[in-house]
C-alpha cells in the first residue's frame, strides 16, 4: 500500500509563516518515514516535487494536476494499492466546490465541498470525480487550536480494509520533545 502525504507549501506558509511551515515540513517527513511506502510532497514546491512539475498556484485544479502526476506513476509490482492523505484545511489545501449530485430529495445546498477530485488522477472532468475506482482520499484538517502537530486523538490510521494500521505510539513520537499537549483536530 503506497500512501501519498501531500500539502501546499504556499498554503502552509500563509497560515503558519515560514518558520511554522519548516516545523510542519519536518514533522510531515517524520510521519512519512514512519509509515511503510509513504512519501511526502508539497505539491507546489518545485524542489520537493523533483522531476515532476509543481502546482502553478494554490488552487484546487492546479494542486490536483500536480497530484495527478504522482498517482499516474506506475506502482511497484507488489504495491499497487494507493491512497492520499491531505495535510491542512481549506486555507492550506482547498476543497473542490462542485454542484450537489443529490437530485432525489430537497437539499438546500446547491454546491458541496469535496476531496474526491484529488483521487481522480488529475482529471478535470466532473464525470470522473464519482467513479468507484478513485484513489481513497483522507484529510487531516487543522482547526483554530492546532499547535503544529498531529493529534494523538488520531490513534489509528486505517486505509483500505485495515491493511495499513499505525498505532498511537507512532503518533506520539511525532509529538515528543515539545512538552505541549496535543492539539485537537
Amino acid at each position: 500500500m503506497a500512501l501519498f502525504i501531500v500539502t501546499s507549501s504556499a498554503g502552509m506558509q500563509s497560515v503558519y509563516g515560514a518558520s511554522g511551515y519548516q516545523l510542519i515540513l519536518a514533522k510531515s517527513r517524520e510521519l512519512a518515514s514512519s509509515v511503510p511506502h509513504a512519501k511526502f510532497y508539497a505539491l507546489d514546491d518545485g524542489f520537493l516535487m523533483g522531476q515532476l512539475a509543481a502546482a502553478k498556484d494554490n488552487t484546487a485544479p492546479s494542486l490536483s494536476a500536480a497530484l495527478g502526476q504522482l498517482t499516474r506513476i506506475p506502482p511497484a509490482p507488489n504495491n499497487s494499492e494507493r491512497s492520499i492523505l491531505i495535510l491542512g484545511d481549506h486555507r492550506i489545501f482547498p476543497y473542490f466546490e462542485v454542484p450537489n449530485p443529490v437530485q432525489d430529495r430537497i437539499d438546500p445546498d446547491p454546491n458541496v465541498l469535496t476531496d474526491n477530485p484529488y483521487g481522480s488522477g488529475g482529471s478535470q472532468n466532473p464525470g470522473d470525480w464519482l467513479r468507484p475506482d478513485l484513489l481513497p482520499v483522507g484529510r487531516i484538517a487543522a482547526g483554530v487550536q492546532i499547535r503544529l502537530r498531529i493529534s494523538a486523538n488520531c490513534s489509528t490510521f486505517r486505509f483500505r480494509s485495515g491493511r495499513l494500521a499505525r498505532s498511537a505510539q507512532a503518533m506520539s513520537r511525532l509529538q515528543a520533545g515539545s512538552g505541549r499537549t496535543p492539539a485537537r483536530l
